[in-house]
């Protein structure tokens, strides 16, 4: 291994902007969403509203009327199903860049210059890309329980909500890997970026449409990589250790194909 450390640290260095500005920007949606709970939950009506089959097709599983007017179950759908499904641009964008990105720069001939083994660059670079998603979570988390702190009538435990926040990062680090892979495959962060996003945006009306079209959707489900992310099971249970580990699981391999791919390969230089 040639100078471990080198691509992570500046893999953090580059990202530090998007750390700031990707943590604030959701956090400030989380503070705001907390802030809204008991205004929102007063609106005559709301109730029945949530039992609309609109509203169950795009809450999916989380189209609870009795869970989404708690504390919890509010966060759950606004904050923890919804936060990754915002960050999926900026990680699919990181995700790209691993390898498409350098190659589409021509930057990558640079890097190949060098005696560093291919996957120290994807192991390296992908390793950076989780610190920065626990880094824009932990913001997201902050200002979420200055939100708790300032609305005393949302009673959601300070823990309970690290666990939603923490529950976010095998689906975000998943869809990260996605666009790695298919940036390492097809060499081009357009065509590796349209593909991916697809099937983010395919995966997550998958899962929830599957709610009010089972007989349609319920055998692709299991494929859906959002149907492992139970945001009202986490705020009302906690961690669901099963999910995170499978996701997990799934997004090693990913990193797994590209690197075997990445290494198989000619460079666009």
């Amino acid at each position: 291994m040639n100078n471990p450390g080198i691509i992570f640290k500046r893999t953090l260095w580059d990202a530090r902007m998007g750390i700031i500005g990707w943590g604030i920007g959701i956090g400030l949606i989380t503070l705001l969403i907390v802030t809204l709970f008991p205004t929102i939950t007063q609106f005559e009506g709301f109730g029945e509203m949530l039992e609309s089959p609109i509203y169950k097709a795009l809450l999916g599983e989380a189209a609870d009327a009795a869970a989404f007017l708690t504390p919890e179950g509010f966060l759950a759908i606004y904050v923890v199903a919804f936060t990754p499904v915002y960050l999926a641009v900026y990680l699919v964008m990181m995700g790209l860049g691993v390898t498409a990105g350098e190659e589409e720069r021509g930057t990558i001939d640079l890097l190949m210059s060098t005696p560093t083994p291919r996957w120290q660059v994807i192991v390296e670079k992908f390793l950076a890309i989780l610190v920065i998603i626990v880094l824009i979570l932990a913001i997201n988390y902050v200002l979420g329980l200055i939100g708790l702190l300032i609305t005393p009538e949302v009673a959601v435990s300070p823990v309970r909500l690290a666990e939603g926040s923490l529950a976010m990062l095998p689906i975000s680090a998943l869809m990260t890997a996605l666009a790695l892979l298919l940036g390492t495959v097809t060499r081009s962060r357009g065509v590796a970026g349209g593909i991916a996003g697809a099937v983010i945006i395919a995966s997550y009306m998958i899962t929830t449409l599957s709610e009010v079209a089972t007989d349609a959707l319920g055998a692709v489900k299991p494929f859906s990589f959002f149907t492992y992310h139970h945001s009202i099971q986490i705020m009302r249970e906690g961690i669901q250790w099963g999910d995170f580990l499978l996701l997990s699981v799934v997004t090693a391999a990913l990193v797994g194909l590209g690197i075997f791919f990445f290494q198989r390969r000619d460079l666009a230089v």
